[in-house]
C-alpha cells in the first residue's frame, strides 16, 4: 500500500481538537492509501519540538516559534528535520508528501522531498497563503520553487490558484481545483418562501472576519427598501463574542431586523438553511466557505465576497450574488437583487443540482478528483520509482 505523509496545521488533534474538519475529511475519505499525519501546532512559550501520538499514524507536533511568522523558514526547517528523523526511526517509507498549505507546511514538504527525492504535492488555502506570502517577500524565491516543483497543486478556490499563477508564473505541472469536503452535502429541494428571510452561519468568535458588521448594516439598508427583510445568524461562540455582536446590533438599531439564533448542530445546518430566501457570507477573508457550499446544496441562493470563498466556481447569475465585502451599500444592492429574483435563482440552483453541476462541492466528486490526481502521479512518476513486485497488486484508482 502506498504511503502518503500529510503535513497540516489544520488537522484536529489532542493539542487543538477544535480545528476545522476539512483536511481530516479528505484524508479519511481517500481510501487505498496509508495516511501518516503530522499535525502542526505553533507554541510561542516553549522550547524545541514535542510530540503527542494520537493514533498509529497520527502525531501532534508542538513546535516553538515566535508569532507573526518570525523565523518561519528556520522553524519549518527544524520541523522537517524532526519529521524526517521520526519517519526513519519508525521505518516509514513515504511515497508522497502532501503539504496542506503552500506558505507554511509547503516549506516542510519541499525540504523533505529535496532530501529524499520523494515527490510532494501542495494545497493552497487562499486566506492564509495569500496573507503569509504577502508579508514574506523575502521567501518568494522559495515559494516560487515550491509552486513549480510540486507534482500537483490543489487550490481550494479558483481565485487562489489564479493569484499564485500571476505571482510566480504559470506551472508546467498540473493544478487542479480541490474544494473542501463537508459531510453535509445532500441535495435538498428549494422551499418557496413568502417572507424575505436571510440566514448566515458562522462561529461567532470570527464575527469580525466574517464581516458581520457590514452585513448587518446592509440588511438594515435593504429593509428600508423592502420592509420585512430579516437576518438570522446561527453559530456558537464565547460569551464575549456574543456580547460584542449583540452590542453591534443594538448600536445599529437593528434589534428588530437581526436575530442571534444560537448554535445549530452541524448535521442540521442544511435543513435549517433550506427554509430561507437566501444565505449570506460576505467575509472579509474566506479560503473556501463550507457553509455557503452547504447552502447551495440546500437549494438556497448565496451572497459571497468577490475574490474570496466560492467566487469563480460558478457564474454569479446561477448561484445568487457576488459583492464587494468592503461596501455595505453594494452588499445591500446585491441582497435586494437576490431577493427580487429568489424564485428564478432557486430554479437555476435546482437545475444545477439535477445536472450534476453542483457535484464539484460534494464528497464523492472531491475524493474522486484527489484519487485521480494520485493515480496520474503513479502513472508518470511511479511515486518513488520503485518497481512493484509481481505478487503485489498494482493500486487502481
Amino acid at each position: 500500500m502506498r504511503t502518503i505523509v500529510h503535513i497540516s496545521a489544520d488537522y484536529p488533534d489532542p493539542s487543538v481538537p477544535n480545528k476545522t474538519q476539512a483536511i481530516k475529511n479528505l484524508v479519511s475519505a481517500s481510501h487505498g492509501y496509508r495516511h501518516v499525519v503530522y499535525s502542526l501546532n505553533r507554541v510561542s512559550n516553549a522550547i524545541g519540538i514535542s510530540a503527542i501520538r494520537f493514533g498509529d499514524d497520527a502525531t501532534s507536533l508542538l513546535y516553538a516559534a515566535p508569532p507573526k511568522g518570525f523565523l518561519l523558514k528556520y522553524c519549518m526547517d527544524r520541523v522537517a528535520e524532526w519529521i524526517g528523523r521520526d519517519l526513519r526511526e519508525r521505518n516509514i517509507e513515504p511515497d508522497l508528501f502532501h503539504a496542506h498549505k503552500l506558505s507554511i507546511e509547503g516549506i516542510v514538504a519541499h525540504r523533505l522531498a529535496g532530501q529524499s527525492a520523494i515527490p510532494f504535492v501542495v494545497s493552497i488555502q487562499g486566506d492564509t497563503d495569500l496573507k503569509v506570502t504577502k508579508y514574506k517577500p523575502g521567501l518568494h524565491a522559495l515559494y516560487s520553487e515550491i509552486w513549480h516543483d510540486a507534482e500537483y497543486v490543489f487550490p481550494f478556490s479558483v481565485w487562489a490558484g489564479q493569484h499564485f499563477a500571476r505571482l510566480f508564473g504559470q506551472r508546467e505541472k498540473p493544478t487542479r481545483l480541490l474544494p473542501c469536503i463537508t459531510p453535509q452535502d445532500r441535495l435538498l429541494a428549494s422551499v418557496p418562501t413568502d417572507k424575505k428571510r436571510i440566514v448566515s452561519v458562522f462561529h461567532l468568535d470570527s464575527w469580525k472576519r466574517k464581516n458581520a458588521q457590514r452585513l448587518i448594516e446592509a440588511v438594515k439598508k435593504a429593509s428600508t427598501c423592502k420592509p420585512g427583510v430579516v437576518l438570522d445568524i446561527y453559530g456558537s461562540g464565547s460569551v464575549a463574542s456574543r456580547r460584542g455582536l449583540s452590542n453591534w446590533i443594538k448600536r445599529n438599531r437593528a434589534d428588530g431586523i437581526v436575530s442571534l439564533k444560537g448554535a445549530v448542530a452541524h448535521d442540521k445546518i442544511q435543513e435549517t438553511i433550506n427554509g430561507y430566501s437566501m444565505f449570506a457570507l460576505p467575509s472579509l477573508r474566506e479560503s473556501f466557505g463550507m457553509a455557503a457550499a452547504e447552502a447551495l446544496m440546500s437549494g438556497v441562493p448565496v451572497l459571497i465576497s468577490k475574490n474570496w470563498g466560492l467566487d469563480g466556481i460558478f457564474p454569479e447569475n446561477e448561484i445568487g450574488g457576488v459583492c464587494d465585502p468592503c461596501s455595505s451599500n453594494h452588499m445591500s444592492e446585491k441582497i435586494l437583487g437576490i431577493l427580487s429574483k429568489e424564485p428564478e435563482l432557486k430554479r437555476r440552483i435546482a437545475k444545477n443540482q439535477r445536472s450534476g453541476k453542483l457535484d464539484i462541492l460534494r464528497t464523492g466528486s472531491i475524493v474522486e478528483t484527489y484519487l485521480a490526481a494520485l493515480g496520474d502521479m503513479e502513472s508518470y512518476i511511479a511515486f518513488r520509482q520503485q518497481p512493484v513486485a509481481p505478487s503485489t497488486p498494482v493500486l487502481q484508482v
